[in-house]
C-alpha cells in the first residue's frame, strides 16, 4: 500500500521541532509589532525577509547567488535603512520586532529548504 502514516515519520524530528519553534517566534514578534507600531511600517520592515533568506542561504546551506541578486539585496537593505530613518534620531525600539520576525522567518525558510533535500 502506498502512503499511510509511515510516510509522515521523519528522521529529522529535531529540525522539524526547531522549524516549528521558528514559526512561533516569527508570529509572536510580528503580531507584537502590529500592536506597537503602525501596520505599514511593520510590513515594510518585515519585507527584509527575502533579503535575509538570500544572504543567509549562502552562509548556511551554500547556495549560489548571482551578482544581480546581490545588487537587489543591497538596494533592498538601503530601503530598510531609509525605513529606520537614522538621520532623524527617531528610532523606535519596537522596530526590532518585525526585524526579528523577518530573521526567524528567514531561518524557517532555510530549514524548510534543508528538510526538502
Amino acid at each position: 500500500m502506498d502512503g499511510g502514516y509511515k510516510n509522515l515519520l521523519s528522521k529529522r524530528l529535531g529540525l522539524h521541532l526547531l522549524r516549528g519553534f521558528g514559526i512561533v517566534v516569527t508570529n509572536l514578534c510580528f503580531f507584537t509589532a502590529l500592536v506597537t507600531i503602525p501596520l505599514a511600517e511593520a510590513v515594510a520592515i518585515f519585507f527584509i525577509a527575502p533579503l535575509l533568506i538570500t544572504s543567509l542561504s549562502v552562509l548556511l546551506i551554500g547556495e549560489k547567488v548571482g551578482m544581480q541578486s546581490w545588487i537587489a539585496v543591497f538596494v533592498g537593505l538601503m530601503g530598510v535603512v531609509v525605513m529606520f530613518r537614522p538621520d532623524l534620531g527617531v528610532f523606535n525600539p519596537a522596530y526590532m520586532l518585525p526585524l526579528a520576525a523577518a530573521l526567524a522567518y528567514s531561518l524557517v525558510q532555510i530549514m524548510t529548504r534543508k528538510l526538502g533535500k
